[in-house]
């Protein structure tokens, strides 16, 4: 439990950190964002070879890149971190004020975006083997394309951001999410060489989006780059964690395949959540620019 804590609090620190020193919100939140996607991705196979090849023991050899980044951290605090200068907050603060109220309609659209999203995204990771292997793929290599469906999400990801940075946030997670249902139902009715190929697009579309409705949350909220980090990552753990334990209910009572069907369906309500807000971009970009001045 520890361990699963302090993951989102690293993340919402670290993109609180990142969103005061650079002006393309997009792009720097999907880099970071595509580095915790590939580990997420590269996670379990390094697991699994260990624990194959070592036994169940050499699983604390995980252990050590959490240290390695620790030391990193320390000895580079200042280069890392980038040490607020003194009032800088409370400036932010000020001028989050000035741009108005909280944007209630549009701060729940896109907390609904992340919610279906990340219920779809770790009810697919949780299920998809079992599903295959009801359409006679062997669970090994139906749990191979895992790893597939994670590495796509992760490099599209990383390009996701930087589009949103030339056409806009709604435009990349509205597109995203209505193109995923295609892909999606195209993997779940196939079962030859093609899924693989499927597998890693749907998991492109699907977290094509991941860091954009970070970077979108926090321009919503440009006075509260922590409290906007925290909610949009936040949203995402615990909801993605909340809607496996409802998939399985589902999986319960009308079954696998009608589960994952809805899983490849759902994502596409975001996006018609998510067509008509709007974003108070200038106001995250003063933010971001005053910041920079500051330092």
């Amino acid at each position: 439990m520890p361990a699963r804590v302090s993951c989102p609090w690293f993340s919402q620190s670290s993109k609180r950190i990142l969103s005061s020193h650079t002006s393309r919100w997009g792009f720097g939140a999907a880099v970071f964002s595509t580095g915790g996607n590939l580990g997420f991705a590269v996670g379990p196979l390094l697991g699994s070879l260990l624990v194959l090849g070592l036994g169940l023991r050499a699983t604390i050899g995980l252990v050590l890149p959490g240290l390695l980044l620790f030391l990193a951290i320390k000895i580079y605090a200042t280069e890392v971190l980038g040490r607020e200068v003194p009032g800088r907050t409370e400036a932010r603060q000020e001028k989050g004020r000035e741009t108005g109220g909280i944007p209630w309609y549009s701060l729940s659209a896109v907390s609904l975006v992340i919610t279906l999203r990340s219920w779809a995204y770790v009810s697919f990771i949780a299920y998809l083997p079992m599903y295959l292997q009801t359409r006679d793929v062997p669970l090994a290599k139906g749990s191979l394309t895992l790893p597939v469906f994670l590495v796509g999400g992760a490099l599209a990801g990383l390009y996701g951001g930087h589009l949103s940075d030339r056409i806009g946030r709604r435009a990349v997670v509205v597109a995203s999410l209505l193109v995923y249902p295609v892909l999606a139902a195209l993997m779940l009715l196939n079962d030859s060489l093609l899924v693989w190929l499927l597998a890693g697009a749907a998991g492109a579309t699907l977290l094509a989006s991941f860091s954009v409705t970070v970077v979108w949350i926090q321009e919503l909220l440009p006075g509260n780059l922590g409290l906007a980090s925290g909610l949009s990552l936040g949203l995402g753990f615990g909801t993605g964690g909340l809607g496996a334990a409802f998939t399985g209910y589902l999986a319960d009572t009308i079954g696998i395949y009608g589960s994952m069907w809805l899983l490849a369906l759902v994502p596409a309500l975001g996006a018609f959540a998510a067509m008509p807000v709007r974003t108070r971009v200038k106001a995250g970009q003063e933010l971001v620019r005053s910041g920079r001045e500051e330092a």
